[in-house]
């Protein structure tokens, strides 16, 4: 019994120092990446709005003007915006989740994900690298979300599989 609680120390150990590799390549992501015009050389303006400097607390009106406008807006603009928010939080859900032993609730892993998105979309206005966006806050989030239950789909099936080769 020993040996299976410290297999499951190493791997919520290993949860935990990719969860804090993700974080470091998140950040750098966000802050620094030179192709997504981190270096503030690049502003677009969608219908008056600045995509860098700016700030939006009205939910879902970014995400509208992208709708709304997707044939004056660069395909890679559109896409990193709205998918590419959800794509890059869902390792965030999924790491903390197993990080936590499978210990955290959903409403946990929310909040979680809420809080760091604020902060992050607080520092891109701050820092002048991106808009202060409730929108991508929203759309992290919502990708937190589905790690956690890409998590419980990944453990469902791993413990599946162990049952059947136990029979």
């Amino acid at each position: 019994m020993a040996y299976k609680k410290s297999k499951v120390r190493k791997w919520q150990y290993s949860a935990i120092i990719l969860f804090i590799l993700y974080l470091c390549g998140l950040t750098y992501f966000l802050f620094f990446a030179p192709f997504l015009g981190r270096t503030g050389d690049e502003i677009f303006y969608l219908n008056g709005l600045p995509l860098y400097g700016g700030y939006n607390l009205e939910p879902f009106k970014i995400i509208r003007l992208f709708v709304v406008n997707i044939d004056i807006v660069p395909f890679h603009m559109f896409f990193l915006n709205i998918f590419g928010n959800i794509l890059c939080f869902m390792p965030f859900g999924f790491l903390l989740k197993a990080a936590t032993g499978n210990k955290l609730p959903l409403w946990g892993c929310v909040l979680a994900a809420t809080g760091t998105s604020a902060v992050f979309e607080f520092l891109q206005y701050f820092f002048v690298v991106g808009v202060g966006d409730i929108d991508d806050v929203i759309l992290n989030t919502t990708g937190a979300i589905l790690g956690f239950l890409v998590y419980h789909i990944f453990l469902t099936l791993v413990r599946r599989n162990k049952s059947q080769k136990s029979d």
